[in-house]
């Protein structure tokens, strides 16, 4: 089948991956050019994690997620991969660790604790508040994202898959599976896979009042050389308690300790040039101080705007349309590490391998799982 993908982010260009491999014909088309930095994928690593709060379906379809990235890995002849180790550190009532640990408990995901002591010992760059502990998974760490968007680049045009830069999608035409492309050209195609991230509202119409694209800012530090040995083999953090939803990637394979905020994130226009605004890493680095001894020593080294696409309950939204039209949006942040599974469970929705009604509840992890397989 001839199969129309809209938007090459880690989603459009996996979900290319598994049709390619399938022996479908996928065409790709993208908004800016190959790769993008516009794409809400594109930065030099994200986190993946297994730690979700409890009732999120995510965290039973994460296991999909890493079986996806095995089969990634095996075609592309490398991983991209680093497992460090998942922390969630908190104590106070209300912390993010409390419902972590709840959710782990009700998937029977096992976890260790670390202690007080333990978690100064292990980590003694934190400022620690009384009463924190640590939430500990082996599993999770970081998906080098950058890498992976280029390897996959690199093995598609090695299998002729045709893949056009610049040609922004400006309407879809869900019954006869055709995008129209801002030039006045279209494609179509026997199905069409929309994988726009934070565009997503933009082409469809009905989805646009349940969508908000949201602004992301990540800074990239240097930690002063006597304490490199510290961060040395350090597990990646996802939550350090409070209000301000800080994620935080430690320095690994010659890229610097990487944090962003989530409280810093705000509603806007991912056509809007990708600048920092006057006063934003100051912004930003306050949000992390309270966390990390001696911050001020550290060098900011770059930073990152990106889009993302967030939903009222931050879920997954997946479904089918009219003429094998199939679509994934409302990452909140998080499709990144899903990408491998998201994408090829579109390809496998677009031509036939599985029910596209069954989307919706597939992607909020309601399926059992006899039914998602």
């Amino acid at each position: 089948m001839r199969v129309i993908v809209v938007g090459a982010g880690l989603v459009g260009l996996s979900a290319a991956w598994w049709l390619a491999r399938q022996g479908h014909e996928p065409v790709l088309l993208e908004q800016g050019p190959l790769p993008n930095p516009a794409a809400s994928s594109f930065d030099r690593h994200r986190l993946i994690r297994l730690a979700h709060a409890a009732g999120d379906g995510r965290g039973r379809l994460i296991h999909e997620a890493y079986a996806a990235w095995e089969r990634l890995w095996a075609d592309l002849g490398r991983s991209h991969y680093r497992e460090t180790g998942m922390l969630v550190t908190g104590g106070a009532p209300g912390d993010w660790i409390h419902t972590c640990r709840d959710g782990f408990d009700a998937l029977g995901q096992a976890y260790d604790i670390w202690e007080p002591g333990e978690l100064a010992r292990r980590c003694p760059f934190l400022e620690l508040a009384p009463g924190d502990f640590g939430l500990f998974t082996a599993r999770g760490g970081a998906l080098l994202t950058e890498r992976i968007i280029a390897d996959l680049l690199a093995w598609l045009a090695e299998r002729g898959v045709v893949m056009r830069d610049n040609g922004q999608v400006v309407a879809v035409e869900p019954s006869r599976a055709r995008a129209v492309l801002a030039d006045g050209g279209q494609v179509e195609g026997d199905a069409l896979i929309i994988a726009a991230g934070a565009w997503t509202g933009r082409l469809l119409d009905r989805l646009a009042p349940r969508l908000e694209p949201r602004r992301a800012v990540v800074l990239y530090l240097r930690p002063p050389p006597d304490i490199a040995r510290e961060w040395a083999g350090s597990p990646c953090f996802l939550d350090f308690g409070g209000t301000s939803d800080i994620y935080l990637v430690p320095p690994l394979d010659g890229m610097d300790l990487k944090f962003g905020a989530g409280a810093h994130s705000r509603p806007g226009d991912p056509a809007a040039p990708r600048r920092l605004e006057a006063g934003e890493p100051e912004e930003l680095l306050g949000f992390l101080r309270p966390h990390i001894s001696g911050l001020d020593r550290y060098r900011v080294t770059g930073a990152r705007v990106c889009f993302t696409c967030y939903s009222p309950d931050q879920a997954f939204i997946a479904g089918g349309l009219e003429g094998r039209t199939v679509y994934a949006t409302g990452c909140s942040g998080q499709m990144a590490k899903f990408a491998a599974v998201m994408g090829s469970r579109l390809a496998e929705a677009a031509t036939g391998g599985f029910d596209p009604m069954l989307l919706p509840g597939w992607a909020r992890g309601e399926l059992p799982p006899a039914a998602a397989a």
